[in-house]
């Protein structure tokens, strides 16, 4: 099986020198750290949330997840979660909703601050290849409206704009499966 962030040379996560950038010039308030799923990779979440801190000192971090895998962690994540004074974001989609109750026990029973996004219901596409579509649309409901994304040392105000070279890199991926 093909880790497709190595096909891609996309770097995994939080890099050092990409913080250390981040972190003198700009004062950053908060930071999300996000994935695909970020839990997927708990070793990789580690190791981020140690950077992030000890190069942030002063900034909120929130670590962006769907909930899925929460009960499956480690006391080792849970132990990083707490030194480094993270704070977890769950977005509500309909399966963590039928599990919500025990990700908030697991949340509670390890100390860990926790914050619940809206109920998501639906997704907006924001990607499209068909010229029937609304691409202004699509743009104005981007749910990353107003994020800025950081990696192999640019910063962009929107995620897509940064990565947009590797959704055909993506695609030619899905179809080999």
């Amino acid at each position: 099986k093909q880790d497709y962030y190595e096909v891609l040379g996309v770097q995994k996560g939080a890099s050092e020198n990409d913080i250390k950038k981040l972190s003198s010039n700009y004062n950053i308030g908060r930071l999300y750290l996000l994935g695909g799923e970020p839990l997927l990779e708990e070793k990789l979440v580690i190791d981020s949330l140690n950077v992030c801190r000890k190069l942030l000192p002063d900034t909120e971090i929130r670590l962006l997840t769907n909930g899925l895998l929460v009960p499956k962690m480690s006391k080792a994540l849970w132990n990083s979660v707490n030194k480094n004074n993270i704070i977890f974001f769950v977005t509500q989609y309909p399966p963590t909703i039928k599990i919500l109750k025990t990700i908030q026990s697991v949340f509670i029973e390890n100390n860990v601050k926790y914050i619940l996004g809206a109920e998501v219901s639906f997704f907006e596409k924001r990607w499209t290849k068909n010229p029937l579509e609304d691409a202004a649309y699509n743009a104005d409901m981007c749910p990353s409206s107003g994020c800025h994304y950081f990696g192999n040392g640019i910063i962009s105000k929107c995620p897509d704009a940064a990565t947009i070279k590797y959704v055909d890199s993506l695609r030619m991926i899905g179809e080999k499966s």
